[in-house]
């Protein structure tokens, strides 16, 4: 943000010192007055990094980057299903959205034995993109194994909500597919 408005501060403050005060003064020196600004306003507002692009940039500006908050950790148990269900846990992430995604899974029995896991690079997506990725590879997995009846958990509640409303084209029957965010 500070950026926007140091870029076009300099061009001006040039401008006027060379039209008012004959000051010759070429790009460089705007370049490196928006830089050296940029570096003294981190010291007062720390940089927000979210992605990996602005790290290196921030970096090789050396401004100060923001600590990043601790996430907590969430212990999940696992819970036995009943005895006609297979626990297919789908996850799909990008590196900056949209970035570099990946989808996968795990599939397990219903003593929670795994049987099957999965993982594909996916190129260039959103993780909306990449978490339906990965629900469609597991369907695929668990059609192949010729499970009837997957009990499949993700922890994106549009992926979730999507699927349930049936806005897409899958061709799942009712009832074979218990679905749920966790």
């Amino acid at each position: 943000m500070a950026v926007i408005i140091l870029i076009p501060y300099h061009i001006w403050s040039a401008r006027n010192k060379r039209k008012y005060e004959c000051l010759e003064r070429n790009h460089s020196f705007v370049v490196k007055a928006v830089l050296r600004d940029l570096i003294d306003f981190s010291k007062l507002v720390p940089i927000n990094i979210k992605s990996v692009s602005e790290l290196v940039f921030s970096r090789q500006l050396k401004v100060l980057i923001s600590p990043s908050t601790t996430r907590k950790i969430v212990k999940v148990p696992w819970q036995c299903l009943p005895l006609v269900y297979w626990k297919l846990n789908i996850d799909g992430c990008s590196l900056g959205n949209p970035g570099c995604s990946g989808a996968g899974g795990i599939l397990h029995d219903d003593q929670g034995i795994p049987s099957r896991l999965f993982a594909n690079y996916e190129g260039i997506s959103s993780n909306f993109v990449a978490g339906f990725i990965a629900f469609f590879a597991g369907i695929n997995h668990t059609r192949s194994m010729n499970i009837r009846k997957p009990w499949i958990e993700c922890d994106s509640m549009a992926v979730v909500m999507c699927i349930k409303n049936k806005k897409n084209s899958m061709d799942v029957s009712a009832g074979l597919v218990v679905l749920r965010a966790t």
